[in-house]
């Protein structure tokens, strides 16, 4: 009988340690970490919709060591449910309209616009829905990499992060800095900007095919162009026929709407079928 009981105990006891040891693994995979990170485009849109292990990127957390030194991570178990996944969008949004949203007239390119409180609802339903947190984590992911470097410093005023550049940030890094921004000329992008018509949300179908135009997917589109994305797609109607079926589409259907068909572009004024590559010359 003491045999058996011996046993017993000494089974119960590796057990404890296989469990801990083993939640210890688990919390430590559930951390990604920043302090070599390196910003990784979004090539295919529609896998990542689809494995991307938090389209958040998982809570954010701040914290310091022992020697004052910050250290900045991401748990993207946390946000395994619903409501903790919302929430780690939300301070993502934050953070974002922080330091990404254009406030000063002129401040990305010659006689751009402040982002207005309409886009600026827009731009936050934007990072709320599912393709949105995605490219908006990919922008914040640099954000948090640069306040693991120290280029931002951190304060907490009313339990929300307030994020300012550091004299570093501005003298090596200020040129590069992402915005999205309005303008009075057609809703474009760059590598490091978005400038978005001001009328962009009044426009309800696309002017030449008279499909429903989806606003998310049409940013989506945008923000393939960018250097979150890949801004060879932007050179000319070809590889704007690519965006449409690489950053747009996926996002359209996830939204119930039609693939869109075709591009025109205005320049050429030429319709391209978006799967058949071929362009037609429009009157």
């Amino acid at each position: 009988m003491k045999t058996y009981t011996y046993k017993f105990f000494l089974i119960f006891i590796l057990l404890n340690i296989c469990t801990i040891l083993g939640a210890k693994e688990v919390s430590a995979f559930c951390f990604d970490n920043f302090h070599n990170y390196t910003s990784k485009p979004i090539m295919d849109l529609n896998k990542e919709l689809n494995i991307f292990k938090s389209l958040s990127g998982g809570e954010i957390t701040i914290t310091k060591d022992l020697k004052n030194n910050i250290l900045v991570q991401r748990n993207y178990c946390k946000t395994r449910d619903k409501k903790n996944e919302l929430l780690s969008r939300y301070k993502n949004w934050i953070i974002f309209k922080q330091l990404h949203l254009s406030s000063i007239p002129g401040e990305v390119f010659y006689n751009s616009k402040p982002v207005s409180k309409k886009l600026k609802n827009f731009l936050y339903n934007f990072a709320m829905s599912t393709s949105g947190a995605l490219w908006v984590q990919k922008v914040v992911n640099v954000d948090l990499h640069l306040i693991q470097k120290k280029y931002y410093k951190v304060s907490n005023i009313n339990g929300k992060p307030v994020i300012n550049p550091t004299d570093d940030f501005l003298i090596d890094l200020a040129f590069s800095k992402f915005y999205i921004a309005e303008t009075d000329s057609n809703t474009r992008a760059s590598g490091s900007f978005i400038a978005i018509n001001k009328n962009f949300l009044n426009y309800k179908l696309f002017s030449k095919s008279k499909q429903k135009i989806d606003h998310i997917a049409i940013l989506s589109h945008e923000f393939g162009h960018t250097i979150f994305g890949d801004p060879k797609t932007r050179n000319d109607i070809y590889s704007e026929a690519d965006a449409v079926a690489r950053y747009e589409n996926p996002v359209r259907i996830l939204n119930n709407f039609l693939p869109r068909k075709t591009y025109y572009d205005k320049k050429i004024t030429s319709n391209i079928d978006v799967r058949t590559k071929i362009v037609v010359k429009i009157k």
